[in-house]
């Protein structure tokens, strides 16, 4: 069948059928996905192959087909709009595999797994009735004729049930981690390498293959708590007694997920800047859009989590990407009110700020980060531009946001990673007393009330406020509070030449009297 799905598939590909071909793939990962949900996964694997392969090769080499698929791209939009789909569904038929799998093992219960073992060894019509790999299923069927030829010879049946559950059980989980690890290799393989290494003439398509392998990551990593759920289910049939020393080893390496995420990250950055970043059509998919808040994302983490090379990779892409969104939407605004013109035309500017903010935090939590390039990079950018308003747009823009009384998709998001922040530093330290930088205590979940001071005030206090001439800048009351607050905070030497620690009040913004 799969052959066959192939060959039509080749002939499908020409100027007039090519939106018939998709649907046809389309059918084709509604297969994979059902599939793999019966756990017959041989037979997923070659579908998706077939599929995957005709997938690949459209693109890359559409003269090879019999059809007229080199003649579609003599037409620009239609040849531009099947790429598109084509890069889009050759990551589903991966997705769709996934979810098949995780979808038949999310249910897996002890008891109705002995079941399911004992119905399907009890004769050789209960095997096939099974569903189940292609390697249990051989096993069903050894079992299955022993018990028969024991009821021949013997009259009873003599293999005990906790010896079935125990192979069946076994092999079950192993089949499970070895499709999970090769599953883990082929992404690698076919879909992260040729991303990797694609050229970025057509950089929309480029984009749109790693928004797709970024949520195939996402699944997965959501998704493999599904498969260690099952591992511990099929743990409670193994017969400890038997000391089974090829019982399978069920640890999975995550790290090769975050570190494909981060080729996909470094690759969007590189085609993130070529994608068009006019005037949006709200006809057309907003991949500039989707590539700055991907980039963002992906940015932020890696500054929260310390991961300082592919943050300092990110930021200088981020940074020039805002400047061509906050251009953008002052054209898509242009017909609204001014409020609404200066909220959310300036979103971006909040968010380099913002994001500025946590490079200088994270690297006074650490000892260590990306604050010292970032600085530069800002020194260097200041430095060049030719209007000395700047540092005061910057605070203006935080006070026009500081009066807005209404949540707002930006506000919302900015709340979101605070509370990330809350959350790591609340796991890294017991109490802001035992920080020696007043930065982080500032920052710290600790506090009554908790975290009252935003990110980007924060940049402003510690980084526009320092430069040389700066002193007349008009600033918001939040952060001429958090100034006031980081002031009045500082360690000051005692006579030994320690810290005083009892400076750091812990449940006002006021110090104390003594």
């Amino acid at each position: 069948m799969a052959g066959c799905i192939e060959r039509l598939l080749q002939v499908l590909s020409t100027k007039n059928d090519w939106q018939r071909a998709v649907g046809v793939v389309d059918m084709g990962n509604t297969l994979i996905q059902r599939l793999a949900e019966r756990l017959q996964l041989d037979e997923a694997r070659i579908l998706r192959h077939s599929l995957t392969f005709y997938l690949r090769g459209i693109t890359e080499s559409p003269a090879q087909f019999p059809g007229d698929a080199a003649k579609i791209e003599n037409s620009t939009g239609e040849w531009e709009m099947f790429h598109v789909a084509v890069a889009e569904r050759q990551v589903l038929s991966y997705i769709s595999f996934w979810l098949g799998l995780v979808a038949q093992i999310r249910n897996f219960d002890s008891a109705a797994l002995v079941s399911r073992f004992e119905h399907a060894v009890s004769s050789l019509d209960g095997c096939y009735k099974a569903r189940a790999p292609r390697a249990l299923l051989g096993l069903f069927e050894h079992i299955a004729s022993g018990v028969d030829f024991e009821r021949r010879t013997e009259g009873r049946r003599v293999s005990p049930g906790w010896w079935v559950n125990h192979l069946c059980a076994r092999l079950l989980l192993s089949t499970l981690v070895q499709e999970v690890r090769g599953f883990l290799d082929e992404i690698q393989k076919e879909l992260i390498n040729p991303v990797a290494s694609a050229d970025e003439t057509h950089a929309e398509v480029v984009s749109m293959k790693i928004f797709s392998c970024l949520e195939l990551t996402n699944k997965m990593r959501t998704h493999l708590e599904t498969v260690r759920h099952a591992a511990t289910v099929l743990e409670t049939l193994r017969h400890a007694q038997t000391d089974d020393e090829k019982w399978p080893d069920v640890s999975f390496p995550e790290e090769i997920l975050r570190d494909i995420e981060e080729q996909l990250y470094q690759k969007l950055a590189v085609v993130a800047p070529l994608l068009k970043h006019e005037r949006h059509n709200a006809g057309e998919p907003d991949l500039f859009g989707q590539a700055y808040k991907t980039l963002f994302d992906a940015t932020f983490h890696a500054i929260l989590y310390g991961r300082n090379e592919i943050a300092w990779k990110l930021f200088p892409i981020v940074i020039v990407m805002a400047e061509w969104a906050r251009a953008r939407l002052i054209g898509d605004l242009v017909s609204e009110r001014q409020q609404q013109q200066v909220i959310f035309g300036t979103e971006p500017l909040v968010d380099v700020m913002e994001l500025s903010g946590y490079a200088l935090l994270m690297n006074e939590v650490n000892g260590e980060g990306i604050w010292p390039q970032v600085r530069a990079l800002w020194d260097n950018l200041l430095a060049r531009d030719q209007s000395s308003s700047t540092p005061q747009q910057f605070a203006n823009i935080l006070s026009a946001h500081e009066n807005l009384f209404a949540l707002t998709p930006g506000g919302i998001g900015r709340t979101d990673r605070q509370l990330e922040l809350g959350r790591l530093l609340s796991r890294q330290a017991t109490h802001p007393a035992q920080a020696a930088s007043p930065i982080v205590a500032a920052f710290s979940p600790f506090l009554m009330g908790g975290m009252r001071h935003d990110l980007a005030d924060l940049f402003i206090v510690e980084y526009i406020l320092q430069r040389p001439g700066m002193s007349a800048i008009v600033i918001s009351r939040k952060v001429e509070i958090l100034r006031d607050y980081l002031t009045e905070y500082r360690p000051r030497p005692d006579n030994s030449g320690s810290e005083d620690l009892d400076s750091y009040d812990l449940d006002d913004d006021e110090p104390d009297e003594e």
